[in-house]
């Protein structure tokens, strides 16, 4: 089963950025989050769909 959500530091990992561009990427709207218990999680498809646009 494949993750829905991930947490900026994994997101930042899998894409080779900085948590700073990251934050950057959500503040922009280009990435979709949700925030579960406070914590702010980023969601996978959103992510693969920024990825896909850059390639």
């Amino acid at each position: 089963m494949q993750a829905i959500t991930t947490t900026v530091q994994d997101a930042a990992s899998l894409i080779g950025v900085s948590r700073c561009s990251i934050y950057r990427l959500i503040n922009e709207g280009k990435i979709a989050t949700a925030k579960v218990r406070g914590r702010r999680l980023v969601k996978v498809d959103s992510l693969h769909a920024l990825v896909d646009q850059a390639a």
